[in-house]
């Protein structure tokens, strides 16, 4: 694909990354928000928001931001799994998760996904499902009615989002990405709606050097 290819293709994505020694030129809304530079251009546009971008150079390469994090080692996964009661405490100590971004360091929280746990019944647990002769069939069952999952930047939430059984994965990408700089302390908390409630939750994004 040619570059103007790559460019027509790419500009309806938000997260982009332009690299090489180039001359860039990047206007949005009839304004230019960045005339020349040499490296790396990583550029965020608004859903809906027209974006003109212009390159000259002999070499240039274009990728989107999922991609340019995953190829130069950069992407973080926080998965975290356990059984919370109604006033956060854990059965196996995995949550409150905390994490405190090291110093030259900046985190970028791009999105996050809860589940709201399950276990597998067999045997007589899961009576009246029995094959005509060989056992009983796994029966599925959820474990709680729901929890609130909080996502903390130095003990301030900064989202709160509800797991039901109504909802029993909820999986969100941010719109702004949450930043966290050197010392900041990345903090994952859940309460269970009702009784003890068996959680998984993912929030994933990338760490770059500052």
């Amino acid at each position: 694909m040619s570059l103007p290819q790559q460019i027509a293709e790419l500009k309806q994505f938000r997260y982009i990354f332009i690299t090489g020694e180039a001359k860039v030129t990047i206007t949005r809304a009839e304004h230019v928000i960045i005339e020349e530079v040499q490296g790396t251009v990583y550029i965020q546009n608004a859903p809906g928001t027209n974006i003109t971008i212009e390159i000259s150079a002999q070499s240039v390469d274009v990728k989107l931001s999922g991609l340019w994090h995953s190829i130069e080692g950069m992407e973080k996964l926080f998965r975290v799994e356990d059984l919370v009661d109604i006033e956060g405490n854990s059965y196996y100590g995995n949550i409150p998760y905390t994490y405190t971004v090291p110093s030259g360091k900046r985190l970028v929280i791009m999105g996050v996904k809860a589940i709201l746990g399950y276990h597998l019944l067999f045997g007589t647990d899961a009576i009246g499902n029995r094959y005509p002769t060989a056992g009983f069939y796994p029966t599925v069952r959820c474990m709680g009615d729901g929890y609130e999952l909080y996502i903390k930047v130095n003990d301030n939430t900064v989202y709160d989002i509800p797991v039901t059984r109504e909802k029993p994965v909820v999986e969100i990408m941010f719109n702004v990405p949450l930043t966290l700089e050197a010392g900041d302390e990345f903090k994952i908390e859940a309460e269970a709606s009702a009784s003890a409630t068996y959680v998984t939750i993912e929030v994933y994004g990338y760490q770059e050097e500052v």
